[in-house]
């Protein structure tokens, strides 16, 4: 089994997504860890995975691991069209996402 690297040499995007509740089964399908989101992300280096949780208030964090920024900033720049593709197909589902601080 491969090991992660120590949190502290990991690159982490966190965001807040409040659901429309209707498209919540949507939402969770391409949210998730084996969601639409992860399978795009694993095309790029450096993936590490994906973790979604719930929120006391009924909003989700996702958390997407890198092994570092700049794998990161390969992925966007190699994958943006896909990126816009799939936010474009998921944008029915939120109604508001917002970034996080790790």
């Amino acid at each position: 089994m491969r090991k992660a690297p120590p949190a502290a040499a990991q690159h982490c995007i966190i965001r807040c997504h409040t659901v429309h509740a209707e498209y919540e089964p949507e939402f969770l399908a391409a949210y998730c860890a084996d969601g639409a989101w992860a399978a795009l992300f694993r095309r790029g280096d450096g993936y590490l995975g994906r973790e979604l949780r719930a929120l006391p208030d009924g909003r989700y964090r996702s958390v997407d691991r890198w092994r570092s920024q700049a794998d990161w900033e390969r992925f966007l720049a190699r994958h943006a069209a896909a990126c816009a593709l799939l936010d474009a197909a998921c944008a029915a589902f939120i109604l508001d996402q917002r970034p996080e601080s790790p």
